[in-house]
């Protein structure tokens, strides 16, 4: 799995696209600002984004998901207990397929109700 982190916005905040090295397919984790480099990032890989996954709720990490799948068509993943708008939900011990790559889902409320983290490939993503 490669990771691409592209530093975002003003509040030292990352999005993450984690690509299967094998099919080049990917998910955009936690998109927010920026959308434009995260765009560029996507079509210079010629990146197949199969969902939008959110860590959480909070608006610094979801404010470009709408955008974001607008231009790609791939659907907002979240935690089961957002209250956001989203089109697929995620329980604790889930797994998240994208191309050859698993990631598992871990939930860890405490930042927030819906805060998970992911696992894989020897990756935490949170």
């Amino acid at each position: 799995m490669e990771v691409h982190q592209i530093e975002v916005g003003n509040m030292q905040n990352f999005t993450y696209i984690l690509e299967d090295e094998e099919t080049s397919e990917a998910i955009i984790l936690d998109p927010s600002w920026d959308l434009d480099e995260i765009m560029r990032v996507v079509q210079k890989n010629n990146l197949k984004i199969k969902y939008i996954v959110n860590t959480h709720h909070h608006f610094d990490h979801t404010i470009g998901n709408e955008t974001i799948k607008n231009e790609t068509g791939a659907p907002i993943l979240q935690y089961k207990t957002s209250t956001l708008k989203h089109d697929v939900e995620t329980s604790d011990g889930d797994k998240i397929t994208f191309g050859n790559s698993v990631l598992a889902v871990i939930h860890t409320p405490g930042h927030s109700k819906d805060s998970m983290c992911l696992v894989g490939d020897g990756k935490l993503f949170s």
